[in-house]
């Protein structure tokens, strides 16, 4: 039987990507696989992994890179969500899908 949740860290909250803290995502996750859980989902921000129409951020790359790697580590399946933020049934898009430039 596969259990699943979605990953918020603790530590890092919505921070995970601008923030990533090897340490604190490795002692996370091990706590999760601990209390059976199997799988994760990782919310990927949209805004943080493409701050500008024409910018991937190599930064948010690598640390999802790290977060793979430490949930292979612990043998935790993962499913990427690349999504806008939800916070309070609002949905926060980057600034510049909705800028009038681009419209």
């Amino acid at each position: 039987m596969n259990i699943g949740a979605t990953y918020w860290s603790q530590r890092l909250g919505a921070l995970l990507w601008a923030a990533f803290d090897r340490g604190a995502v490795r002692e996370e996750m091990q706590q999760l696989k601990a209390v059976g859980i199997d799988t994760l989902r990782l919310p990927m921000h949209w805004e943080d992994f493409q701050p500008r129409p024409e910018r991937v951020s190599s930064m948010a790359l690598r640390a999802l890179e790290q977060a793979l790697e430490l949930a292979a580590d612990v043998k935790l399946r993962i499913v990427p969500s690349l999504l806008p933020l939800a916070v309070a049934g609002a949905i926060h898009l980057p600034s510049w899908v909705t800028s009038a430039s681009l419209a």
